[in-house]
């Protein structure tokens, strides 16, 4: 796994070609077309990803991620078996970073800590739910289902939240972000479901006019997820928070242009949180936990790829340098298959990143 530390703070990019982002790689690789490509030509022979102008990805999705057992991977992929791509091979993939971090805060059983950190009150998880996927039936996870049916989604274009949470009185929505989304071109074709549809549901928990965010990719999938979530929330009778995590440096106003319409009360709650949030709570409430060093070095030293200008960019405002105590730092112990039973996680298999 290639983080801050192994990765060319400025990226060589010529009229045709660009060089691989591992430092002091010399290969020089075409320049990818505006689709990405995974094909050969587009790969570094001497480190195995496929490499653009500002984002690369690895051969395989393993090596994106830290917690790859075999119960993990059912979580993981099963939203596959919907007919969703979930990406995870791309190193800005939102996805991988949200795994890596929330699966280890679940199995850690840190995650109610920090939910009681950003709230302000106990939480005590009782089920948590990845991208939709309930294993129990092999399917989508079945308040989602209900929430979807009744704003009459379309299944391939269906909300999808990141992250459910569910404790004894409160459904929390997890949206977490990396960056900013760009608008559309058009406003989407269905958008008035979510301003009319679930037999006036939308009238209860918003305020405002659904069309005037639909052509904000990112604030309408943020719109989408309040009005799922709340009737989610209301189906099984609890109250709703909606956590829009993102990173601290984000000028992106995606919550704050929405929070003045959406109908805030005792019961429903919207919030903004950082990923830096997160480093604090692992790194000064965890620290000796186990696994709990792979994830404050995995956020210290995730990139958010290239920028225009060719220079690396930090996904968070995390200073590795500021812990200097180690020179090489382990991504979760083991690296190899020989190794695996000496994993303090038993369901994982790891990562290894050297700094």
């Amino acid at each position: 796994m290639y983080g801050i530390s192994l990765l060319k703070p400025r990226l060589e990019v010529g009229p045709s070609d660009v060089t691989c982002p591992v430092r002091a790689c010399r290969c020089r690789l075409p320049l990818q077309p505006a689709l990405f490509r995974m094909t050969p030509e587009y790969r570094c022979p001497i480190h195995r990803i496929y490499v653009s102008a500002n984002v690369f990805a690895y051969e395989r999705e393993a090596e994106n991620l830290l917690w790859t057992g075999e119960d993990d991977l059912v979580l993981l992929h099963g939203g596959r078996r919907l007919g969703r791509d979930i990406g995870l091979a791309r190193d800005n993939s939102e996805r991988a970073v949200t795994w890596n971090v929330f699966r280890w805060l679940e199995t850690s059983g840190a995650l109610g800590e920090l939910l009681e950190r950003w709230t302000g009150r106990p939480a005590i998880p009782n089920e948590v739910v990845y991208w939709g996927y309930a294993p129990e039936r092999d399917g989508t996870w079945a308040p989602l289902l209900r929430a979807r049916t009744a704003f009459e989604e379309d299944e391939h274009e269906a909300t999808e939240p990141a992250v459910v949470i569910v404790t004894d009185d409160t459904v929390f929505v997890l949206d977490p972000r990396l960056a900013g989304a760009a608008s559309t071109p058009r406003v989407p074709t269905g958008w008035e479901r979510y301003e009319q549809g679930a037999k006036g549901w939308p009238a209860a928990v918003f305020s405002g006019h659904v069309r005037p965010f639909a052509s904000d990719k990112g604030r309408f999938e943020l719109l989408r997820l309040w009005l799922l979530g709340t009737h989610m929330a209301e189906q099984v009778g609890k109250a709703f928070e909606l956590l829009h995590l993102v990173p601290a440096w984000s000028a992106a106003p995606m919550l704050a242009d929405l929070a003045s319409h959406l109908v805030q009360d005792g019961r429903r709650k919207a919030r903004r949180v950082s990923w830096e949030d997160v480093h604090a709570f692992v790194s000064a409430d965890h620290p000796t936990a186990r696994d709990a060093e792979a994830v404050v070095t995995y956020l210290e030293e995730k990139s958010a790829g290239y920028g225009p200008d060719g220079v690396l960019r930090r996904a968070f405002a995390l200073d590795y340098a500021a812990r200097p105590e180690s020179s090489a730092r382990s991504l979760s112990g083991p690296d190899s298959a020989a190794d695996a039973g000496s994993n303090p996680r038993s369901s994982s298999t790891s990562r290894t990143l050297m700094t």
